[in-house]
Parts: structure tokens; C-alpha cells; sequence
């Protein structure tokens, strides 16, 4: 409490704090602060305005109702918690015989209790363990903050009290481990529910592309051991396969890695990428994300950001306008980090991927097909009688530049047309 203010809301000392009056301040400080007992220890000067704090004994011995709500405005989503609340014994009864003195000391008494606070909060969240408090019910009544020498007495009838409340004390250790029947012993993590959000069925027509798919199917899958959020990005003209390869990379990871959830996030404007987010939303049951003013796309990389969504693939596809990677829009603040994610990128501009900050060995350049996979990708469209002309077939898939795309369209004019690979190049 601001010793100038005592009657204010608690003052939040946060090491996320965007806020520049106390960004100087060491945590030896903020811990001297926490501790100053008015009439034990003096008040201390912290920040840019030299701000005097004593402790928030009064009206705030308990603290965790400021904690839950600090919680709840920070992780919004976030639907469990665990909290610990150390004792320091139980309080007298409080009374009032008609003196001043007495009046004095009930309204102190009053002022210092944590155990209305400790009664509410154990209403609201004891019953589904996620609230336990442990306080010595017996022998600390009369001890106070003058009496540090009878620690003998503190320790005594604490080691009693822990022992008489052995099974509470496992019942809290179990719910941190988070199944009471396994006896103590850590379980194994529940199975998470996978997501495969892809808006494309597997082109059963694809081919080639090997030494891609083998780079990318050994950088792209997230890594238990990984330090870092993984980027990747294939890089190349319009027309060379870029997609359809970021498709059968997302196939072949939902096939290798079942746990692994696969995201797909067209980048092509500010719409399609927030209309993606808030499906992602939808899919992993974000609270609000369906409201009309949420904030879509901070929502969902806040979640996807938590060790607790899993493993996870993200694909932004058609990343090739700057405008929408800087300045105003700049979609690369709504990116999620984890450890336990990896993000791919196509993209046309090779600048715009190293704004982004992926290494050069993670950007992998496609160009187009080389003859066997043109050759091979023509004859999933066409009967063999139509390119029996070996030459001019090899001289159409030069003339169209090995383009998978420009190979596409040309074959299917011809299957529609039923001409041949030569009867076309004339």
C-alpha cells in the first residue's frame, strides 16, 4: 500500500507492467516493501517518484481475491488454477467490552483478518480443489509479530498440525498432479483433442517434390526438446506449388504426428486472416471469440501461446504483401509462440520472410518441376496416347517454364479437348 494512501486499491508490482513509474524497481525492493509492517518496519521509497510503501495488512492479509482477479484479467481463458494459502494460525474470537481500548483493538483485529476472505474464497473453489488453505487451528492464538523468539512453539505445533492433516496435505499434492486415484505418482497427460483445420481435401494428384517434403517433414513438426517457436517458409513465383506443398506437408504431419493439431491461415488480407483465427477459436471453445467487439486474433494467440494447447502446426499461406506484415495491420504481432509450436509460411517475397526473422537454412525455395516430375504430373491427367511424342512433350513442359500450375491448366484443356501434347505445342 502506498503509505500516503492507505485507504487505495493494493499496488501490483508486475514484471509485465508497461508502466515506466516503477520499471527500475529490483525485487529486493518490491519484497522489502511487501514486508513493512507498520510499527516494525519503515516504509521504503520506490519508483520514478520515490513512492512510499508499507505492507497491505490492512484489509489485504489475505491477498488472494487481488491474485484471482490479477489471474483472471491476464488469462481470461483460462478455466483452472491451484491456489496455496499458508496460515499463520487461527485467530480469537474477536470481542468488544465497552472500552475504548477494546474498540480500538476489534477494529485492528478486524482490519488484519484474513479469515472472512479465506471463508468466501473456500465457498467458491475449495469444494473443487483449487483453493486450499493450511493454518495451525491450535497453540498460535496468542503469539504475535513481537514474539519471533518462540519460533520452538511455532515449529511444535505446526509438525502437530501437519500431522493431523496428512490426508488434506495429499489430497492438494494429488490435485497439482492432477488425478487423486494414481496415489501420488505423476499420471500420464490426458489425451488433448487434435484439430486438423484445413480447408483443402489431399490433392491425390500430387507428385515430385521429394527433397521439399523430406527438408520440411524434418523442420516442420514440433519438437518436445524445441527451444524456440519453429518458422519455416517456402519461398517462390506464383504458379510453382507452393500450396499444394504446405498441403501435403500438413497431410503427411496429421499422419506422422496424430497429437499434433494442424491449423490453415490464409494471409492473403486482413479479413481472411482474422476469419481463420476465429474459426481456430471456435474449434479450441475460446470464451468470447465469438462476440462482436473480441479481439480474435490476440485471443487465439494468447491460447495457442499456453503449453496447455499442445503441439501444434500453423500454416500461413499466401504471406506476400508487406502491408499486412508491418505498420497499422502488421499480422505478425498476432503470431503464437510456443515451444511446442511450428508455423509455415508461403509467401512470394523472400524481403517480407526475412522481416519475419526465420533463419535461412528454415526458407526453402521452390522453382518449377524438373522434367521426370512434369512428365509424371502430366500423366495423372492424361492418357498415355496423348504424349506419345516424348519430344514434345518435353518441349511443352520447357515452353510452360516446369510452372505446376501453367502445367495444370494446359492439361486440362487437353483431357476436355482430347488432343495430344503435340496437336497443343502447335
Amino acid at each position: 500500500m502506498t503509505k500516503d494512501n492507505a485507504n487505495a486499491i493494493p499496488t501490483l508490482f508486475r514484471t509485465y507492467d508497461t508502466s515506466t513509474a516503477f520499471a527500475s524497481c529490483t525485487v529486493w525492493e518490491v519484497a522489502r516493501a511487501t514486508s513493512a509492517a507498520v510499527g516494525f518496519f519503515k516504509p521504503i521509497r520506490l519508483g520514478r517518484d520515490e513512492v512510499e510503501f508499507v505492507d497491505a495488512a490492512f484489509g489485504y492479509n489475505n491477498p488472494c481475491e487481488v491474485l484471482i482477479q490479477e489471474g483472471q484479467n491476464q488469462f481470461s481463458t483460462r478455466q483452472q488454477m491451484r491456489i496455496l494459502r499458508i496460515g499463520t494460525g487461527l485467530e480469537d474470537v474477536i470481542t468488544i467490552n465497552g472500552t475504548p481500548k477494546s474498540i480500538t483493538d476489534a477494529l485492528r483485529s478486524m482490519a488484519l483478518s484474513s479469515e472472512k476472505v479465506a471463508c468466501s474464497l473456500y465457498d467458491r473453489f475449495g469444494r473443487d480443489s483449487q483453493y486450499f488453505r493450511f493454518n495451525v487451528d491450535q497453540g498460535l492464538r496468542d503469539i504475535t509479530l513481537f514474539d519471533w523468539e518462540k519460533v520452538s512453539t511455532i515449529s511444535a505445533h505446526t509438525g502437530n498440525y501437519l500431522a493431523k492433516n496428512e490426508t488434506a496435505i495429499k489430497r492438494f499434492v494429488d490435485s497439482l498432479l492432477g488425478d487423486v486415484s494414481t496415489g501420488g505418482h505423476r499420471p500420464r497427460a490426458a489425451a488433448r483433442r487434435t484439430h486438423f483445420a484445413v480447408p483443402f481435401e489431399r490433392n491425390n494428384c500430387f507428385v515430385g517434390r521429394e527433397s521439399i517434403l523430406k527438408q520440411l517433414l524434418a523442420s516442420v513438426p514440433p519438437s518436445v526438446d524445441a527451444m524456440y517457436c519453429q518458422r519455416t517458409a517456402i519461398v517462390g513465383l506464383g504458379g510453382v506449388g507452393k500450396t499444394q506443398i504446405a498441403l501435403e506437408t500438413a497431410v503427411q504431419i496429421r499422419e506422422r504426428h496424430p497429437d499434433c493439431s494442424v491449423f490453415w491461415v490464409p494471409a492473403i488480407d486482413a479479413d481472411s486472416f482474422r476469419n481463420a483465427y476465429r474459426n481456430i477459436g471456435q474449434l479450441l471453445e475460446i470464451g468470447g471469440i465469438n462476440d462482436d467487439k473480441a479481439d480474435v486474433e490476440e485471443l487465439v494467440k494468447r491460447t495457442l501461446s499456453r503449453e496447455s494447447s499442445g503441439s501444434w502446426l500453423l500454416i500461413v499461406d499466401s504471406a506476400d504483401s508487406p502491408n499486412l506484415f508491418n505498420g497499422s495491420t502488421n499480422l505478425a504481432e498476432y503470431l503464437p509462440v510456443s515451444c511446442q509450436g511450428s508455423i509455415l509460411f508461403t509467401s512470394r517475397n523472400r524481403e517480407l520472410i526475412e522481416r519475419l526473422g526465420i533463419p535461412a537454412s528454415h526458407v526453402l525455395s521452390v522453382g518449377g518441376m524438373n522434367e521426370n516430375e512434369g512428365f509424371e504430373f502430366l500423366r495423372t491427367y492424361l492418357a498415355e496416347g496423348q504424349m506419345k511424342n516424348r519430344d514434345d512433350t518435353a518441349n511443352l513442359l520447357q515452353v510452360l517454364g516446369h510452372l505446376p500450375l501453367a502445367i495444370r491448366q494446359a492439361s486440362a484443356y487437353m483431357a476436355k479437348k482430347q488432343i495430344s501434347t503435340t496437336r497443343y505445342l502447335q
